[in-house]
């Protein structure tokens, strides 16, 4: 009986695809293109749109990671003011191979500019900032910030009173503007801004560098020697607020954190991991882009299915009489339905094979060389196999529910009605 039962389902699948082919061979070649036509726009429309959303979701992860807060974080607990024990943190990160460090001092301040125009009870321009005293030498190490100078250059280990200026903080130097409003207009490099730290104190600099790393965290800031910071704040030399550690061996960073812990540092530290650090703002970025991207998808798929639907019922109902013919001889309604499905299944494989190959060959390099250019990021076309697998499944499955309703629809009529078109 077992053996019976295969032979029909072997004998049905056989006739269904003998069917099926015969179908696409002589059907017409307009109806062919358009349909395979329809599958290529609908598969990439379920990719492109969402690859490139998370393109530039991971860059402005990317970004954070590189021009701020590395593989592991440090801030000090909300107890204390300053990273506690930074010698023996030091000694931990300076033994471990291939790991770099950044220590940064962080206060908030005002900055002014023009305040030498401003009479006759004129306030100057004013934006509210947080000034980050680094080791420019250190800081090369750790992040990207150097390479991101838009005007000017990089702080020196000589320069003092140098100051560069986070691109939100300014005018003119970005297409849009990451922060606040209130910005200090358009400062042109080699001209002094004034500080105006927490305690009232004031300082003068010298606006040596414009920079830009699309990292909201980062333009909102302004950077100077962490020597001369530590001076105006009359602190300690040695209190950083934040330490950024990269490393390029072969240890993780969570092993890192690990040996920083078991020296009782992560109990007057918070010692971060970058998905930990990174701010809520990216992760809120990331939930909003990934939604849009779904329904994108979702939009594009129901288009293709009902267009899928339209087509394959047109084609049934045009055929009724062939259908009826091949009824009468014997062919089962099941056997019928099931070349159906064999036609749909073969216009779905040519149409998402001509998609991955404009995918992989045109778009995601073109995308590469010429990256969407946001103010917070630059997006690529991110493709993973994952990702592509998962809605090549949804399409065939979607397309063969789409070609099994209205097949079966027109296939369950009474053989001689369809016969005699009636």
């Amino acid at each position: 009986m077992a053996t019976k039962q295969v032979s029909n389902i072997k004998l049905t699948v056989n006739t269904a695809f003998f069917i099926a082919l015969k179908s696409i061979q002589r059907g017409s070649l307009t109806v062919k293109l358009v349909t395979v036509f329809i599958l290529l726009l609908t598969f990439l429309n379920l990719i492109v749109v969402g690859g490139l959303l998370i393109g530039i979701t991971e860059d402005v992860g990317i970004k954070v990671k590189n021009s701020h807060v590395g593989d592991v974080f440090i801030e000090p607990a909300k107890e204390y003011d300053y990273i506690q024990n930074t010698n023996e943190i030091f000694s931990i990160l300076s033994g471990i191979p291939d790991t770099h460090y950044s220590p940064r001092l962080t206060t908030g301040a005002t900055i002014e500019y023009e305040y030498k125009k401003a009479t006759g009870g004129k306030n100057p321009a004013r934006a509210s900032t947080v000034i980050t005293g680094i080791d420019p030498f250190l800081e090369k190490q750790v992040t990207i910030i150097n390479k991101r100078i838009i005007s000017g250059s990089f702080l020196d280990e000589r320069d003092w009173d140098g100051i560069v200026l986070g691109s939100s903080l300014v005018d003119g130097y970005t297409s849009g503007k990451q922060g606040t409003d209130a910005t200090l207009g358009h400062v042109v490099v080699g001209e002094k801004v004034r500080v105006r730290f927490p305690s009232n104190r004031l300082y003068e600099f010298t606006v040596v560098g414009i920079l830009n790393s699309k990292s909201s965290a980062v333009d909102q800031r302004a950077f100077i020697n962490q020597k001369i910071l530590s001076q105006l704040l009359s602190t300690d030399r040695y209190n950083y607020s934040e330490i950024a550690v990269v490393t390029h061996g072969n240890i993780p960073p969570t092993s890192i954190i690990e040996m920083l812990r078991n020296i009782n540092l992560g109990d007057r530290n918070n010692i971060k991991t970058f998905d930990q650090a990174i701010p809520s703002a990216v992760n809120d970025i990331k939930k909003a882009f990934g939604l849009i991207g779904n329904i994108v998808s979702v939009t594009a798929l129901m288009v293709g299915i009902v267009t899928v639907f339209v087509i394959i019922f047109v084609n049934a109902s045009s055929r009724r009489r062939y259908i009826g013919i091949l009824k009468a001889q014997g062919i089962s309604a099941p056997t019928l339905i099931l070349s159906y499905i064999f036609q749909i299944i073969f216009y779905v494989l040519v149409g998402v094979i001509l998609g991955a190959l404009t995918l992989f060959i045109f778009l995601q390099p073109y995308f590469a060389k010429h990256p969407l250019s946001l103010p917070m990021a630059d997006g690529q076309l991110l493709l993973t196999t994952s990702y592509v697998s998962i809605r090549v499944v949804i399409l065939f499955i979607s397309s063969i529910i789409s070609a099994f309703i209205p097949a079966w629809f027109i296939i369950r009529q009474n053989t001689l009605d369809a016969i005699l078109g009636r």
